[in-house]
């Protein structure tokens, strides 16, 4: 509830969204699998329906560039308890749209003795930035009209509620 009442500052929030910036076709899928009661936790039904309803924004820009997860891809980085065990739904996502890089927490690597930080699947880099990780992105050519912005971003008002708008 923590996160509910005081979001992190200066950020935006992409979960549940594609957004653009720079030229680059970022989705957000937070949470993790259900686990226990409690928020940003979902099954798998939950997960793929989340998914299903970003094809039309995926379909529209082209694809996706980067995806953001909290939560890993099922045996690509995740754990083997039910609370780090990671999606199958994100793998047709990744056989769909060949996402360069799928970037996800979750797994810190005090918590395996066989950590390994990086995965390949197909086309795409799996990569975990927990604890920290500095992911250089080649230069790629967009409408300089395009340069900075984002397509959605949300604020909360000082009432609490979102305030909405493209900048």
């Amino acid at each position: 509830e923590g996160y509910k009442k005081f979001p992190p500052e200066g950020c935006d929030c992409i979960d549940d969204h594609l957004v653009t910036f720079n030229g680059l076709r970022i989705l957000g899928l937070g949470g993790c699998r259900w686990y226990h009661p409690g928020d940003f936790q979902y099954t798998e039904a939950q997960m793929r329906r989340r998914i299903a309803r970003l094809r039309y924004a995926l379909w529209k820009a082209g694809g996706v560039d980067l995806v953001v997860t909290h939560a890993p891809p099922r045996g690509l980085g995740d754990g083997r308890d039910n609370a780090h065990i990671g999606f199958d739904a994100l793998l047709p996502l990744l056989d769909k749209y060949k996402p360069q890089f799928l970037l996800h927490g979750h797994m810190h690597p005090n918590y395996d003795p066989h950590y390994v930080r990086e995965h390949r699947y197909g086309e795409t880099r799996i990569i975990n930035v927990s604890d920290r990780f500095l992911l250089e992105l080649p230069d790629r050519a967009y409408d300089s009209r395009e340069k900075g912005q984002i397509i959605y971003k949300t604020r909360k008002k000082k009432d609490g509620s979102d305030d909405f708008f493209t900048t």
